[in-house]
């Protein structure tokens, strides 16, 4: 019990990291575009605020069952039922944090593609990346039995978001670089 607890202390905490990276990714590029700043930074916290709640969602079907006495109204089996739908839920909602998630990385993507202090190249793949993501978002929501048909995405994702990270942290956004490109 311990460590599912632990997984969602921690599921808690890495949204808390990634809107914290929101907000960096806000104050490095604002001067480049102030308005699709401001809103890279909402569609992060909207996906934020889904993934908590399908995290409470998750948390409290655990601790319905862990409690051993629920509810004195309820038979086993109905709390069991209960417990299956409040999982749910979460996984619903994180259905939705997927949509969110991949809706920021287009303001993302067009910001460090126009900035000039990053390279072009980062900003396609993270457009690349959010398509991807809205495919995944469909996928997920209209054939969720067909996990596969998004698998080959995965690499786009992965090197468009550590790549792009991994850039800013060994190359940085350079002195005196925080001006668009013209």
């Amino acid at each position: 019990m311990l460590f599912f607890h632990a997984v969602f202390v921690g599921e808690i905490i890495s949204a808390l990291l990634f809107l914290s990276t929101a907000w960096c990714c806000y104050a490095l590029l604002e001067a480049v575009g102030r308005n699709l700043a401001l809103l890279l930074v909402l569609l992060n916290l909207a996906g934020v605020a889904a993934e908590c709640v399908a995290t409470a969602f998750r948390l409290s079907a655990l601790q319905w069952l862990a409690s051993g006495d629920p509810l004195h109204g309820f038979t086993f089996d109905q709390a069991q039922a209960i417990a299956m739908l409040l999982y749910r839920f979460g996984g619903a909602s994180m259905i939705v944090a997927t949509l969110f998630y991949g809706a920021w990385l287009f303001p993302l993507g067009w910001l460090v593609y126009r900035s000039g202090f990053i390279p072009r190249l980062w900003g396609v793949l993270l457009l690349a990346d959010g398509v991807s993501m809205a495919l995944c978002f469909v996928q997920l929501g209209f054939f969720p039995d067909h996990v596969k048909w998004t698998y080959p995405l995965f690499p786009i994702m992965f090197v468009a978001e550590t790549g792009t990270a991994l850039w800013l942290l060994v190359k940085g956004a350079g002195k005196g670089s925080l001006r668009p490109a013209s």
